[in-house]
């Protein structure tokens, strides 16, 4: 089977949206207390302030790097294609 990088890159990307505090619920995601997103009580000022500061009020889209392709065949062996 292939291994899973889509699904493990969306989840690192939602795992740090979680984690600065973005809005998931409206689209794109956006920081609390913004035009785009209702105020929430229990936000971190100066972790808005940073993102705020590094132009991050509003999250990148996610975008998938592929990485190549590595199937594991068993019994130590796999395929890989890797581009160049």
């Amino acid at each position: 089977p292939q291994t899973a990088q889509v699904a493990g890159q969306q989840g690192a990307y939602v795992a740090r949206m979680l984690s600065r505090g973005y809005d998931l619920e409206v689209t794109p995601p956006a920081l609390p207390c913004t035009p785009l997103a209702d105020c929430d009580v229990f936000a971190d000022e100066q972790l808005i302030q940073w993102l705020k500061f590094r132009g991050l009020d509003v999250a990148s889209q996610f975008r998938f790097l592929n990485l190549g392709l590595l199937a594991y065949l068993g019994g130590g062996e796999a395929l890989s294609q890797v581009q160049v």
